[in-house]
């Protein structure tokens, strides 16, 4: 972080040549930005050079605040749909700095929340809190780049994190950096990473890249796994045609488990292919083998696909995006390693100047590491997904929204055949107002 605030303070005192946009270019780049910073990268291992563009990037300061009421049932997390219902009320605030010079970058973005629960099982009155700094710098060249990368988050948790993992950014493509989807009480995470991409010829291009990244759980009651993790990855990618694009990737993780005395490596390697269809339409897929060796009490082997697969369509009033993904990761805690299954949508539609939907959706499947043999009961859990938000601008800078939350968690052990155990089911509905404060340029 000093090095980062040096480096911020150091571009400040230079002088930047870029003409000053209007406040709405600025405002354009500034959500396009933030939606990068807040998704998984979207590097696929073959055209890993696609993210550079020739423009400078624009330096600006945002923030954005949140507030929501709503009614939530099912609080305790009984299974079922439980009738117990609470009302909710959500705060939650984003701010976004990004500085920009001739060969570098530097960002800031810091996300926060508070939610208030009427009652929790009974209890009264609960507060759950969530926080996430997360700091980068990239260093450019002629024929490639290197970017740094840190994200810290802690999580009051009381039971369902967000689809795709809480520590997001994740570090490397096709990896989960930190563990899936957390489960269980509050816990702190954070990863550390950096990734070096250079153009080998024009049509060519590696990537390296490597991240640590620890999970505590906060007042571990439930004698959960804290992890360390060490994740390396080495990429190369080829274009053989204009819309065509194959690549290699080698993938390496080690886990060790606090305070159990075991460790998980696993290596990997994925061939993958992208087709760009048209300039609105992209799908990448990709596959290969992954052998895990689980030491700890016994030592346990494991050889398991690896998948990667995505669709993305952006048009002009509406956005998809549809993945799967198959990953080795730190079993979220109740497992000393695990294997996930996940798959997402999301769509948005903007109806008109005023009106903009948005959709999201998801199922994840953890199993532990070393059962697989048929009819073999597995621990594993499962989660479900899915919201739908309306919002309605209401001027420059603020919107009203409305939204719509399911969730579904079940866990124990289940067979290859059948689901686990009954679910516990949550319904939330909020209304609530969105205040975006106009980006402010830095040059």
């Amino acid at each position: 972080m000093i090095l980062l605030l040096l480096a911020l303070g150091t571009g400040w005192s230079q002088n930047n040549d870029t003409p000053s946009p209007a406040d709405a270019d600025v405002r354009d780049s500034a959500n396009q930005t933030e939606a990068g910073l807040d998704s998984e990268p979207s590097s696929n291992g073959v055209d890993l050079l696609s993210d550079r563009t020739s423009a400078l990037p624009l330096s600006y300061m945002q923030s954005d605040l949140q507030a929501s009421i709503g009614a939530e049932n099912n609080p305790a997390l009984v299974s079922g749909n439980a009738s117990q219902i609470s009302a909710v009320t959500e705060v939650t605030g984003r701010f976004t700095l990004l500085k920009s010079r001739r060969r570098s970058q530097t960002s800031i973005t810091y996300r926060g929340g508070d939610t208030l629960y009427s009652s929790y099982g009974g209890s009264g009155l609960y507060s759950l809190q969530s926080q996430r700094p997360t700091a980068a710098e990239s260093i450019r060249w002629r024929r490639g780049q290197i970017s740094f990368e840190d994200s810290f988050s802690y999580t009051s948790n009381r039971g369902f994190g967000s689809p795709g993992g809480l520590s997001v950014p994740k570090v490397l493509a096709g990896f989960d950096s930190s563990g899936a989807i957390e489960y269980g009480p509050a816990f702190i995470n954070n990863v550390s990473g950096a990734t070096v991409t250079e153009e080998l010829t024009r049509r060519s291009s590696a990537q390296f890249s490597g991240a640590y990244s620890i999970t505590d759980y906060v007042n571990n009651n439930e004698n959960l796994f804290n992890s360390r993790q060490v994740s390396t990855q080495a990429q190369y990618g080829y274009q053989i045609s204009r819309s065509n694009n194959i690549g290699l990737s080698y993938g390496y993780q080690d886990i060790q488990f606090v305070p159990a005395i075991e460790t998980l490596v696993a290596n990997s390697a994925q061939f993958i292919f992208q087709h760009t269809v048209s300039a609105r339409m992209e799908l990448v897929l990709g596959a290969g083998p992954e052998k895990i060796v689980n030491s700890g009490i016994s030592l346990k082997t494991q050889l398991t696909p690896t998948v990667q697969a995505s669709f993305n369509y952006r048009g002009k009033r509406s956005d998809l995006s549809l993945s799967y993904n198959r990953v080795v990761t730190s079993g979220s805690g109740y497992y000393a390693g695990g294997i996930q299954d996940g798959a997402g949508a999301s769509a948005n539609w903007k109806l008109s100047r005023l009106w903009e939907v948005t959709t999201h959706g998801g199922y994840f499947r953890v199993n532990v590491v070393g059962l697989s043999a048929t009819g073999t009961e597995i621990p594993r859990f499962e989660y479900w997904s899915a919201d739908a938000q309306v919002r309605r601008h209401l001027g420059r800078s603020l919107s009203a929204i409305a939204s719509y939350r399911f969730n579904s968690y079940s866990s124990g052990a289940c067979g290859l055949a059948q689901s686990c155990g009954p679910a516990a089911h949550l319904n939330t509905v909020l209304l609530g107002l969105d205040w975006s404060v106009r980006p402010v340029r830095l040059e």
